[in-house]
């Protein structure tokens, strides 16, 4: 079980770094992007 709850994915980075040319915006989630954040309030 783990310590936090709330949990929340945020993903960008969604093509290899030197096909990238401009910001993109990060998705809700996980499982597309190479960067993940995970934002938790702990318990």
């Amino acid at each position: 079980e783990s310590k936090f709850k709330e949990l929340e994915f945020n993903q960008t980075l969604f093509d290899d770094l030197d096909k990238i040319n401009k910001t993109q915006m990060p998705k809700q989630g996980f499982g597309e992007g190479s960067f993940v954040v995970v934002k938790a309030i702990k318990k």
